[in-house]
């Protein structure tokens, strides 16, 4: 080989490999955001260590902002909404919750881990998410008032969303429920059935007991299932950045991430910081009107669930969850995540609340 020859093929080769390296890891360099006033660039690596620590009931910590650094409050002009002192639509909403199938939570909850991982960059995080929009089209079947979609993103497995269309003047104006679809590992390992297939199994039940038995909302009704919860809030914060630029005006947010562990004290978990506090206020009366269990307060830091995303964008946001953040599930982002060491009892819970939230918000027109 020509002496001139060999050092240019040993570059070309170099480059290769950089390159080759640079693309397989995922936007290597991170904008993490810790809290309001501290952030920091981080490699990519840094955010699965640190959401690999984060069993014994640990859960988020941080926001990927990398994308949406600029993302705040007072960008959001959209008005506010009054929320309801009590639930008003008892008889309505009890109807509904007589409609509920715990046999579907479960189904649905197996539908999600049979895919082992449902990591936000693999094809079977992309599969789940499939699964999850077929599940909404399923059961949108006969109502022209129901639409169905992907968001999608610049990794592969798209976020799904479902909309049951309002009437009237208030059809504008959007209630959004929410949970997280993938699970953290990229490998096959991540079963994520509390984490958070269970969210997501919850919402789908809400959404199918609405949907099959008629509900005509007056304000839009809106169920979202987010990728890159796990990352950093990645696909809420992108959608709520789209929201708020395009002006939809979401007038209540409540997310779902993880709702099967009853804790040692078996009460729902009403989270109280970085939400909205009037409408947290609203939650705990749906939980002690709706639901068979009672709350107990908690907290659950910064960045913790994709309630943060909508926060941060100035929109009222809740979370319940599945008891106090001390005493969660301790298996969550291990192998032993599984429907097995969970309740559908409990989960069955949140469907209670969810239609009451559902309901309640969106027919009350109240400003």
């Amino acid at each position: 080989m020509s002496p001139v020859l060999l050092p240019l093929i040993l570059t070309l080769l170099l480059i290769h490999i950089c390159f080759t390296k640079r693309i397989s890891i995922p936007n290597d360099l991170r904008l993490i955001e810790f809290n309001e006033s501290h952030r920091e660039w981080k490699p990519f690596s840094f955010i699965l260590d640190h959401v690999s620590e984060c069993g014994k009931g640990q859960h988020g910590g941080f926001i990927d902002v990398t994308d949406h650094p600029n993302l705040k409050p007072e960008d959001q002009k959209n008005k506010k909404i009054t929320f309801p002192v009590n639930p008003t639509h008892q008889t309505l909403v009890e109807s509904f919750i007589s409609k509920m199938s715990k046999d579907n939570i479960a189904a649905f909850n197996n539908m999600l881990t049979k895919r082992q991982t449902r990591y936000y960059t693999s094809q079977s995080g992309k599969d789940a998410a499939t699964d999850i929009l077929n599940t909404f089209v399923q059961y949108a079947e006969g109502r022209s008032d129901i639409s169905a979609r992907f968001f999608s993103h610049t990794w592969l497995q798209p976020s799904v969303i479902a909309r049951i269309e309002g009437e009237g003047p208030n059809k504008d104006e959007v209630v959004i429920i929410g949970a997280h679809e993938d699970s953290i590992s990229s490998r096959t390992d991540a079963p994520g059935a509390d984490d958070d297939a269970s969210g997501v199994s919850v919402l789908l039940e809400t959404y199918r007991v609405l949907a099959q038995n008629g509900f005509k909302p007056s304000r839009s009704i809106e169920f979202h299932t987010y990728s890159a919860e796990e990352v950093g809030l990645r696909g809420s914060m992108d959608i709520a950045n789209n929201y708020q630029k395009n002006g939809v005006n979401v007038v209540s947010m409540m997310q779902l991430d993880m709702t099967m562990y009853p804790g040692s004290s078996g009460k729902i978990g009403v989270v109280g910081d970085y939400v909205d506090s009037s409408l947290t206020s609203f939650l705990r009366k749906l939980v002690s009107t709706y639901a068979d269990v009672n709350y107990v307060d908690t907290k659950c830091g910064y960045g913790c669930s994709d309630h943060a995303s909508w926060y941060k964008a100035g929109f009222s946001a809740c979370f319940p969850f599945e008891s106090e953040f001390s005493t969660s599930n301790p298996k969550i982002h291990t192998i032993q995540d599984l429907l097995a060491n969970l309740s559908v009892d409990h989960g069955a819970e949140f469907v209670k609340v969810a239609l009451g939230f559902a309901v309640e918000l969106s027919l009350d027109t109240s400003k």
